[in-house]
């Protein structure tokens, strides 16, 4: 059934990209009260991108249909990472917070969430943060960590990979930070962008178990210091798209030639991922910031909310797309034996 879909999905792109050469346009939706978007995903069942706010508490949901922002709290806890949805479980989705992954329950636009449950935590007892994950046609999650001093800290941090059978297994330790995780099925790969050493490594994917091999580096980017590549997405024509968090572009990277042939300006400096979306997955939503943080620390420097910064892009007509999202299967009852609870919180919504 995957390979089906990854099929025909890509049949379309390549032979719309075959027949037409067409510029792409920029179209942005607002995103209130944000401090840094971070982990964009699209869900196609709801036709929506779902991301957080990593130095905040809300988690946010744009409709595309409604063309409408709507947005939770996630309180007792703060810095939510990412938001994900858990395979063939509607309205249930995972959530990487601190150095753990929980389970909640919501509808996307109600004014507070249920049933929270922890699932899994790696790295406990430190100041390291779950920070970006990707999940495999297996069901498999894997999630990497960073922490709050960003490039300056002399930790090192690790990938992991979740199995439905409820086990954790460390996959690599060497890390300075995981900005961003994308899974290849085509050519049976993940990558892992480390924003900090500016490097994209490569696994190879075993289809049977789900486990990965064969560790060396894709390339090297070469930004300055203050800039951070952060967030990929992986398209059906075999390019790599990076979004540069204080370089205001998207880089488009050929894959076979490992070559950076275009960089899509954005009108925000702070960019910080992307993600394909969109009826047809052709759609190149990315992420943004409002505030800027020093790489080297962590630190922020200040906050700039002038429109656009902090704002969902959207880019249209790049003739590429991506296979649909696969999701993790987190439903295995062997957690940690937090009760559920009711998290209550506020949520707002708008419309551009």
């Amino acid at each position: 059934m995957y390979k089906s879909i990854i099929f025909f999905s890509c049949l379309i792109t390549l032979i719309l990209a075959s027949k037409w050469v067409q510029k792409y346009s920029i179209k942005s939706v607002p995103t209130p009260d944000l401090n840094i978007a971070d982990s964009p995903i699209w869900e196609a069942e709801t036709q929506s991108v779902y991301f957080t706010d990593l130095f905040g508490t809300k988690m946010y949901h744009y409709s595309n249909c409604e063309n409408k922002m709507y947005s939770v709290d996630f309180h007792p806890y703060s810095t939510p990472c990412f938001i994900f949805p858990v395979l063939n479980k509607r309205n249930l989705y995972g959530v990487g917070c601190n150095q753990s992954i929980f389970t909640i329950k919501w509808d996307g636009k109600s004014r507070h969430v249920k049933n929270l449950q922890k699932i899994f935590s790696v790295e406990s007892n430190t100041n390291h943060l779950v920070n970006h994950a990707v999940a495999d046609t297996l069901g498999n999650f894997f999630v990497g960590t960073f922490d709050a001093n960003t490039c300056g800290t002399q930790d090192s941090h690790g990938l992991y990979k979740y199995s439905k059978n409820g086990k954790v297994k460390l996959i690599a330790k060497h890390f300075k930070v995981t900005t961003g995780l994308a899974f290849d099925p085509k050519v049976k790969t993940l990558l892992h962008l480390d924003g900090c050493t500016q490097t994209i490594t490569e696994f190879s994917w075993c289809p049977k178990t789900g486990d990965l091999s064969n560790e060396r580096v894709f390339m090297k980017l070469n930004f300055p210091k203050h800039m951070l590549p952060v967030g990929i997405a992986i398209g059906c024509t075999r390019y790599i798209y990076v979004s540069v968090y204080k370089g205001s572009v998207v880089l488009k990277i050929n894959r076979k030639s490992k070559k950076i042939v275009d960089k899509i300006k954005l009108p925000s400096p702070y960019l910080t991922a992307p993600v394909f979306g969109g009826p047809y997955n052709n759609i190149l939503f990315v992420t943004s910031s409002t505030v800027s943080n020093d790489i080297l620390t962590g630190l922020p420097e200040f906050r700039n909310t002038t429109s656009p910064n902090g704002h969902l892009f959207k880019i249209i007509g790049l003739n590429d797309s991506s296979p649909p999202l696969y999701k993790p299967d987190l439903t295995k009852k062997n957690h940690c034996g937090t009760k559920c609870t009711d998290l209550s919180s506020s949520s707002s919504s708008s419309s551009s």
